[in-house]
């Protein structure tokens, strides 16, 4: 936007391979050794050109008026302006070591990293009175931090070799802030909010199934519901069930965020033959099988 045409993207890393220094000689099952840490903000411009300008168009019956016996063709305001409009910014800094032992047979990596994005790009929703739905704007921050692993090991060596790659993250999310007075952002069946993780699975809770008439007839209960049907939980506590509006009983039920993510290769080679092995995974997430929620 015209308000925001220039910005500043530094960073800056270091290294020190502790390895090279003279106290570490007398070790000598340690074959490197180094320690580092960077720091750095990127820029994302992925707006698509001009989206910062008011447009408009023509073409539609609706634009035309009638002018005595015959009808002129109009244009008219199909986006909003924002001159205010900048680049999504991360900043990010990374803590880590580099750790070889027995002549690098083993191979060991570890960082720490923390990133906050912050003026997200989205669709801002906006009051329909004024003409439009939505616009292009800078909203929110959001925090992202974890660990990764990795580690390599070459177990044999000779004709007959055999090599072994395996890394593993650990991660995690939260909320720092959205726009204006809105906490929150509903997807297809998930809830982004303040506080909490990105796209959570947010719905009905399920609480069993109404097994008789005294149990139905003590429950909260929604207006479909009847003997032998599920039984969803009051989670608001008002003495029914209710699904949508300012007061319903949605929670989260599940997150799609794994806790974990690993995998590990093995390769194998014998003169003019090799073979790979490769294995990865999840841990920690929850997934939504669509099949049981009848939506297929």
């Amino acid at each position: 936007g015209t308000d925001n045409r220039w910005g500043t993207f530094p960073s800056v890393s270091v290294g020190w391979i502790v390895s090279e220094e003279n106290f570490m000689k007398s070790l000598s099952s340690v074959s490197l050794l180094k320690l580092r840490g960077s720091f750095g903000i990127v820029g994302n411009n992925n707006i698509g050109n001009y989206t910062q300008y008011a447009t408009v168009s023509s073409g539609s019956a609706n634009y035309n008026a009638i002018f005595g016996s015959s009808v002129g063709s109009g244009i008219s305001l199909t986006s909003m302006l924002n001159s205010s409009l900048t680049w999504e910014q991360t900043r990010e800094y990374d803590l880590g070591f580099d750790l070889g032992i027995f002549n690098n047979r083993i191979n060991l990596g570890y960082d720490f990293y923390s990133r906050n994005t912050k003026s997200l790009l989205y669709s801002v929703d906006v009051a329909q009175e004024s003409g439009y739905s939505t616009f292009m704007g800078n909203i929110g921050e959001l925090k992202f931090w974890g660990h990764e692993i990795t580690l390599n090991t070459q177990n044999l060596v000779g004709e007959f070799k055999w090599n072994t790659d395996f890394n593993i993250s650990f991660s995690d999310n939260k909320v720092i802030s959205l726009t204006g007075n809105i906490d929150r952002i509903y997807g297809d069946g998930t809830i982004t909010k303040v506080g909490q993780r990105i796209g959570q699975f947010y719905g009905m809770v399920w609480d069993g199934v109404y097994d008789n008439q005294a149990e139905f007839d003590a429950s909260p209960k929604a207006v479909a519901s009847e003997v032998g049907t599920i039984k969803f939980k009051d989670v608001n506590g008002d003495g029914e069930v209710t699904n949508g509006g300012d007061d319903d009983d949605r929670a989260v039920i599940g997150d799609p965020s794994p806790r974990a993510i690993y995998g590990i290769s093995n390769s194998f080679s014998y003169k003019n033959f090799d073979l790979s092995v490769i294995m990865a995974g999840s841990y920690g997430n929850d997934v939504a099988n669509p099949l049981e929620m009848g939506l297929t």
